[in-house]
């Protein structure tokens, strides 16, 4: 079984997702990532039954040549925005390859949007067979792409659990000895994170209500500077999965402020460390890992005062209540697994084999 992917930046779950395929199903796979995130790198190298291959050494014609002595079972294209990848997958379709396109994007109806609706039916049905979503947030779109019930995949994101339920039991003890006041967001620094807003609320009430309490910040991007105005945040470069799942352990509470956020795989690694969490509503896995008052809270970064109540809802908790709050937020991890996306890929591949 042979299955190639052909994505935009590699990232340490993708891959996490594919050695938990081999360890089930076996197989082999060939990965082409079209570009190295500069403030991101994450250290990933070829295996035996992991290839991996950068798309800027291939022209069109070389790509489409590896792929055939590849002989492809199944291919999975990020997004359809790279005409290297549409015309590989392009070719495989029509000699009865499955297609599948992965998909973060919410509906928000813009003229964008409304486009490659119109165009879909060209664009994308004579390429793709599948479109394969992280959740609900993504379904309206994909129905409105026209993709058919049965041929939208469900668990396309999922954490690292094998390595964050690990680092979970090594150290929540620690934590719940006396849960730390600590506030932590992790990611890139990028203006659709709204960090910058949300910096000057949280200064605002640094004096007062968070007089005891501190924010940590780790990642990299072109919003860094700014950040570091900022004296009261502590501010950690970006690290590898597992120094990341350490750092988040000692905090206590993750907050993610983003205003455009499509997914937000970072809310399903706060849940799997036992995290309480405040996320903007605006993140699309916040619906799937916060139940409102149970392990969390959701507000509107747009709308004054509604991150304030989140925060004063928080901190207005004991630490038994945010420990079992945080217990909430570990049990809600496994709703989506490393395990489910493996069947859901496995299943591509056998239909199609039956067929």
């Amino acid at each position: 079984m042979n299955i190639v992917f052909f994505y935009t930046n590699l990232t340490s779950n993708l891959i996490s997702n594919i050695q938990r395929f081999i360890i089930t199903y076996g197989g082999d796979f060939y990965v082409v990532r079209e570009f190295i995130d500069q403030y991101a790198s994450m250290r990933i190298e070829s295996s035996s039954r992991l290839k991996i291959f950068n798309l800027q050494q291939y022209s069109s014609n070389k790509l489409l040549a590896l792929c055939k002595d590849i002989k492809p079972d199944a291919i999975y294209v990020a997004g359809w925005r790279n005409l290297k990848y549409l015309r590989v997958a392009r070719y495989f379709n029509s000699i009865g390859i499955p297609i599948i396109c992965g998909m973060d994007n919410q509906w928000f109806g813009s003229l964008r949007q409304r486009i490659m609706v119109l165009f879909s039916r060209i664009m994308l049905h004579q390429i793709f067979n599948y479109i394969w979503i992280p959740g609900k947030p993504q379904y309206l779109y994909a129905r409105k792409l026209g993709f058919k019930e049965n041929n939208i995949l469900w668990n396309l994101l999922t954490a690292d659990l094998g390595l964050f339920f690990t680092i979970y039991k090594e150290q929540i003890e620690d934590r719940n000895k006396r849960f730390p006041k600590i506030f932590l967001f992790a990611g890139r620094l990028v203006k659709e994170k709204g960090l910058i807003p949300f910096l000057q609320e949280f200064q605002r009430y640094k004096d007062n209500i968070l007089s005891d309490w501190e924010l940590w910040i780790v990642g990299d991007g072109p919003e860094k500077d700014k950040i570091k105005t900022f004296e009261f945040v502590k501010l950690f470069d970006f690290v590898q999965p597992k120094e990341l799942a350490e750092l988040m352990m000692k905090a206590g509470i993750f907050i993610i402020p983003s205003v455009k956020e499509a997914w937000g795989l970072v809310i399903h690694e706060a849940a799997a460390l036992g995290m309480p969490i405040i996320a903007s509503k605006f993140c699309g896995a916040a619906d799937t890992f916060i139940i409102e008052g149970e392990n969390g809270y959701k507000f509107n970064p747009l709308e004054q005062g509604s991150l304030e109540k989140s925060i004063r809802k928080i901190i207005n908790k004991s630490d038994s209540e945010l420990i079992q709050m945080g217990k909430r937020s570990h049990k809600l991890a496994n709703k989506i697994t490393p395990d489910a996306w493996s069947s859901v890929l496995y299943n591509v591949v056998k239909q199609s084999k039956q067929k």
